[in-house]
């Protein structure tokens, strides 16, 4: 999988948006690949398209999301002897919030203004209900330890300093996207009715409290027409696999089938940051402002997830271990040195990930003509505005640069 990833995000970081997306369809019509082929068909510009694939892959993520996450890895023999690889992706929380927020983006440049909204109703929607989702996983993987005649004590789990270190990151308040607050702010202040006024303010000063953006606090009625300039920057974090040894007292209940082990071993996913080819803006020579780190939202997210991350991983391997030793019983030592092979085999970290994912977006509003973007002293693409406009950059992993503009009023 990591490999088929790296062909993909390599495809991405050239430009090559319709050859990425090509390669994601020719890949399993999952989850994962329908949003990878998505999101470079957005990039691509093809909002249709692109559209189309995100309505297939929010049906595969609301069927993902209503399954009992423990009981679909663990059910049955065979799913606890293979990795977390064979189990259907179901996508993380950010996933679903990006899924609308990005139809609702490509909804505007079709300009669809109706469905623009719903869209972004959507998404509100979705982070407003994250926080549920990690209390309820953790309850079920749990359960099912439970189940299966033991119990683990995760807080001792999470006592150790590597875990410490990842754990506790928070970006923005209550799972918010900044980015949604951003686009519905430029939504309501040039497609809202009379009766959105309101909100108007409050969403403006909810996104202001988050980004301190001196860009959203200029007074936009001194110029006949604005660009919203927004930078769509570089990649996401990648997962890879990294191998944990645990004391078996972090288990608690009769399990006679590990009394002669002193160590358990886990593989579980780790973030790894990938450097963006540019990491400073200035947009018709005005400095830009970070209106959403996404590596933020992705390493709180992944904090607030590792407690149920390890709790999968610990239930999995503790039955792995005592299925050979059953097997052991009652076929023999031969065949249980061959499923103690088969374990091994089979423990590895889920590394998917949605990873056309940008690292960041950045916010610049600039009187409409000639909008210049620039980094080190170098442009790095223009365009020409007319009228109140938005205007979508995007900088992928390696630095390529497209743009597309949208005519507001």
């Amino acid at each position: 999988m990591s490999s088929k990833l790296d062909k993909f995000d390599d495809k991405m970081s050239s430009g090559e948006y319709l050859d990425a997306k090509d390669y994601a369809l020719k890949e399993k019509k999952d989850l994962l690949w329908t949003l990878q082929a998505a999101a470079a068909t957005n990039a691509a510009g093809e909002y249709k398209e692109s559209n189309e694939l995100f309505d297939k892959a929010e049906d595969m993520y609301i069927a993902a999301r209503s399954k009992s996450n423990a009981s679909d890895k663990m059910s049955t023999l065979a799913t606890v002897l293979v990795n977390d690889n064979a189990v259907a992706y179901k996508g993380e929380v950010y996933d679903g919030i990006l899924i609308n927020t990005y139809k609702a983006l490509n909804f505007m440049f079709l300009q669809n203004w109706d469905l623009a909204r719903v869209e972004l109703n959507r998404a509100y929607d979705r982070q407003r209900r994250a926080a549920d989702f990690y209390a309820k996983e953790i309850q079920e993987q749990e359960e099912e330890a439970r189940k299966k005649g033991f119990g683990i004590d995760v807080s001792k789990v999470m006592k150790r300093p590597e875990l410490q270190r990842m754990s506790g990151i928070e970006a923005y308040a209550d799972y918010v996207n900044p980015l949604v607050n951003l686009i519905e702010v430029i939504y309501l202040k040039h497609k809202g009715d009379i009766g959105d006024s309101e909100r108007l303010r409050q969403t403006q000063n909810r996104l202001l409290a988050m980004t301190h953006s001196k860009h959203l606090q200029k007074d936009l009625s001194t110029q006949d027409a604005w660009t919203w300039v927004l930078i769509e920057n570089g990649q996401m974090p990648r997962r890879v696999e990294w191998r944990l040894d645990f004391p078996v007292g972090i288990f608690s209940g009769l399990i006679r089938e590990m009394d002669n082990l002193s160590i358990v071993s886990i593989a579980i996913p780790k973030l790894q940051d990938i450097p963006a080819a540019y990491n400073q803006f200035v947009v018709n020579g005005e400095n830009v402002d970070l209106v959403s780190d996404m590596d933020k939202i992705i390493h709180a997210e992944y904090s607030r997830s590792l407690p149920g991350i390890l709790t999968k991983a610990l239930v999995s391997m503790a039955i792995k271990t005592i299925v050979q030793y059953q097997i052991g019983r009652a076929k023999g030592h031969t065949t249980a040195f061959f499923v103690g092979l088969l374990q091994a085999a089979s423990t590895q970290a889920d590394v998917r990930t949605w990873s056309a994912i940008p690292k960041n977006y950045h916010l610049a509003i600039v009187p409409s003509g000639t909008v210049k973007l620039t980094s080190r002293g170098s442009l790095l693409g223009s365009a020409e505005t007319k009228g109140n406009s938005f205007l979508f950059f995007k900088v992928s992993r390696g630095g390529h640069v497209s743009s597309h503009a949208l005519v507001l009023d």
